[in-house]
C-alpha cells in the first residue's frame, strides 16, 4: 500500500479513537477501524508501461489499489469511476473522497452522480484536500 492509500484508513482509525478508553481497547477498535477501509488512488502515469489492466501510455491516468493498477485511461474521472467500481461491494456504507489539486469541479460530480445511480446504498462524503498529483483518494467502508 503506498503512504497515500494509508491516509484513508488513518483517518478511520482517528475517528475510532476514545479519549475515555483504554490504550487495549482503542487500538483493537482503531485497528479494526483502519482495517474496514478499502483504498485508492487515481495518479497519472509518468511513463509508458504494462501492468495487470495491460498497456499504460506516458500520461494515462490510472486507477491503483493494494492489489495493482486496474485501469489506463485518458482522464482523471474515468480512472476515479472505475476505482469506485472496483472498491465498492454491496457492503459498502461509505465512500470518502479526498479531492486533490488541480481536480475539476465537473469531474468531481460527475464522480457522485456516478456512485449516486451506480451504488445508490452508500453515503458519499467529500473533502478537500489540495494533495498534488493525486487527483482523486478514494476510501471504502
Amino acid at each position: 500500500m503506498t503512504s497515500l492509500q494509508e491516509t484513508l484508513p488513518a483517518l478511520s482509525a482517528l475517528l475510532a479513537y476514545d479519549s475515555g478508553a483504554s490504550l487495549d481497547t482503542n487500538v483493537a477498535a482503531m485497528e479494526e477501524a483502519a482495517g474496514r477501509v478499502r483504498a485508492g488512488e487515481v495518479t497519472q502515469a509518468v511513463r509508458d508501461s504494462v501492468a495487470e489492466c495491460g498497456p499504460i501510455a506516458a500520461g494515462d491516468w490510472i486507477a491503483i489499489t493494494r492489489d495493482g493498477i486496474h485501469v489506463s485511461v485518458k482522464s482523471p474521472v474515468d480512472a476515479a469511476v472505475a476505482l469506485v467500481d472496483v472498491l465498492v461491494d454491496a457492503d459498502a456504507e461509505l465512500v470518502t473522497i479526498i479531492v486533490g489539486e488541480g481536480a475539476d469541479a465537473d469531474d468531481t460530480a460527475r464522480l457522485g452522480d456516478h456512485l449516486a445511480d451506480a451504488h445508490p446504498h452508500v453515503e458519499v462524503e467529500v473533502h478537500r484536500g489540495d494533495q498534488p498529483l493525486y487527483p482523486y483518494l478514494i476510501g471504502v467502508e
